[in-house]
This record gives C-alpha cells, structure tokens and sequence, in this order.
C-alpha cells in the first residue's frame, strides 16, 4: 500500500536527521575514544620504555618504528568495518620487539610482557573511514609514526638510574601491609616531557598534514572511501589531542609494580 509523505520535505529532512547526522555522531564517538586510547597508549608506552631504561636493558639505541605485529581482534566485512590500530606502529628497539629484551639476564616479568603487547595490539573497530584517516596520518610526513619513535627515542636517552625501593600496602589478605618492594622506577620527568614536548606537538603537525592532504589531493582515499568522514574523522583529531590520566602517582604506581625487580 502506497504511503503519503506527511509533509513537503519530511523525507529529506528524516533522512538527514536519522541517516547522515546520526552516522557522524557515532563516527565523532569511535574517533574520539580512539584518540583517547592512541594517547593512553603513547603515555604507557614511554612509562614502560623509562622502566626498560632504568632496568640497563637497552645497551645500545637503534630504535624505529615497524608494522604492527599484535592485534587483539579484526572487523566485521558485511558491516563494511575495520581495525584500526591505536598505535602508530610497533616500536623496535635494535631490532627486537622490546618485550624480548632481558632483564638482567631474566625475560621481563609475564605481567609486563602481556600489558605492552596489549597495547601495540589494541585496536578500535568502526567504519573503514577511521582507518583510513589513520592511513593518511601514517604515510604523510611529519608521519605520527615518526613522532612516536621520536618520543621514545626521547625517553631512552634519559640517564639510567637503576632499581629503587618503595614502600606499598599490600592487597587480598595482606590488605594495608606495609611492605618493601624493590622496582625499576619511571622518569616521570623525561616521559611527560617526552609527551607534551615530543610526541603532542609532532603528532599534531601529521594530523594538519593529513587534512591538508586529503582535502587538496584525495591522499590516502580508495575509490570506497567516503572524503567527508575521513576530514571529519581527521578533525575529532585534532581537536581531541589531549595528556591521558595515567600520568596521576597512582596509575605510574601500579605501572611500576607490574615490572618489580627480582
């Protein structure tokens, strides 16, 4: 049976409403939660770097950026959607995945391992459009894959000050123990520098490369690509930039537990 429009214009204006400005509302959501993971990622990252350091299991710096090696999960091809990395790329340091590298002859702690391996592996699955604005961010240059080899680059060069004790509360039945445990300590200092003064403003001038770019030459976009999601994609980016949270004492904290010495 054949319906009626209610009004002159109602179907274009519901079609607006419920089809194009919903889809950008949930592609705002997805790139805006990705930034915030890639930045928490980053910040994680350079904590755990620091530690490497401090634990004197970078003997050498041959570092650089390599693809990615871990992914916790993949998109769903009838939904038209796709993984895309939090982080730029996997970091290499002289040419090993730096969660091989020993401690003191030892393998790093299976805590460690698994906690850094997850964040080279995390992903956020959306629409294509948000991969392919990444894409766009990693193959311009200034790339955001430089700027992240050059913030741990950064990190990695700051003087090595060995394992340290701190004094914590226990949990479980041990609940409020005082007890001794001896760690490899971030540095605080060189890994919120390295942030802020590194990888912020490096990964900012990629994000206005990109848009630039896809804007004036269709960089990075195949022929399925839909330009106005990956500019407003790239947009949310830029205008989402921020220092995460786990730069707060008790978030570094509980980092620095993770990699105890033995």
């Amino acid at each position: 049976m054949g319906r009626k429009s209610p009004h002159r214009g109602a179907k274009r204006l519901e079609d607006f409403r419920q089809k194009q400005v919903t889809r950008f509302k949930k592609l705002e959501a997805d790139a805006i939660n990705h930034m915030a993971g890639r930045n928490r990622h980053v910040a994680e990252v350079l904590c755990y770097f620091s530690m490497l350091n401090n634990a004197g299991a970078v003997s050498h710096l041959n570092l650089g950026g390599a693809g990615a090696k871990f992914q916790a999960t993949r998109g769903s091809r009838p939904l038209d959607q796709e993984a895309a990395h939090q982080l730029p790329c996997q970091i290499m340091v002289n040419g090993v995945d730096p969660t091989n590298l020993p401690v003191g002859g030892l393998p790093q702690a299976r805590s460690m391992v698994d906690r850094i391996r997850a964040a080279f592996g995390a992903v956020t699955v959306a629409d294509r459009a948000l991969n392919t604005a990444d894409k766009a961010c990693e193959r311009v240059v200034p790339s955001i894959a430089d700027a992240f080899v050059v913030a741990c680059r950064a990190v990695l060069g700051a003087p090595s000050t060995g394992a340290a004790d701190k004094r914590v509360r226990g949990h479980g039945q041990s609940w409020g123990e005082l007890r001794t445990v001896s760690h490899y300590p971030i540095n605080q200092i060189a890994v919120r520098n390295a942030f802020s003064t590194v990888w912020l403003p490096r990964s900012t001038a990629a994000y206005l490369a990109a848009l630039d770019a896809v804007v004036e030459f269709d960089f990075a976009l195949g022929p399925r690509d839909d330009k106005d999601e990956v500019i407003a994609n790239l947009g949310v980016y830029l205008a989402h930039n921020e220092p995460p949270t786990i730069f707060q004492p008790t978030q570094i904290q509980e980092l620095e537990l993770l990699f105890a010495a033995a």
